[in-house]
C-alpha cells in the first residue's frame, strides 16, 4: 500500500469537516483506506474529500433519504419515472424500491428485477 504524496493531517481535516462531530474517526479511516485505491496526491484526496463532503453534509448523513412522495418522484427523477412511464405512485414514500429504480443499471447494476438491496449505497459519487 502506498503512502500520501503530501502531508495529510487530522487538522486539516478537522478544518475541513465543520459540524461533523468526529472528525478524528474519519481521519483515520481516510488515511487507512485512500491510499488502497491509490487516492494519495493532494488533488485526488481534495476532490474525493470534496464530492464526499457535499454529498454527505460533510460527513454527517450516511444514508441516503429517498423517501420521496409520487408527487417528489416525478419532479427530481422524471427520467426514471414520468418519463418512463413508470406510475410513480407504485413507488410513494418505500426508499428501498425507489433506490431500486433509480440505481438499476448504472454502476455495474443491473435491470430493476437484479436490484434487490440499492437502498445500501452509503455514498455515491456522481458524474
Amino acid at each position: 500500500m502506498s503512502t500520501f504524496d503530501f502531508d495529510f493531517t487530522e487538522d486539516q481535516i478537522i478544518e475541513l469537516l465543520k459540524g461533523n462531530k468526529e472528525p478524528g474517526e474519519w481521519f483515520e479511516a481516510m488515511e487507512e483506506i485512500l491510499p488502497y485505491y491509490e487516492i494519495t496526491t493532494v488533488n485526488r484526496v481534495a476532490g474525493f474529500i470534496a464530492q464526499c463532503a457535499h454529498e454527505s453534509n460533510n460527513f454527517r448523513i450516511t444514508e441516503e433519504n429517498l423517501n420521496y412522495s409520487a408527487k417528489g418522484l416525478n419532479a427530481v427523477f422524471p427520467k426514471y419515472f414520468v418519463k418512463a412511464g413508470r406510475d410513480a405512485q407504485q413507488y410513494h414514500r418505500q426508499p428501498e424500491k425507489i433506490a431500486n429504480v433509480v440505481y438499476a443499471n448504472r454502476m455495474d447494476n443491473g435491470d430493476t428485477a437484479s436490484v434487490t438491496d440499492g437502498a445500501s449505497a452509503v455514498v455515491v459519487l456522481s458524474n
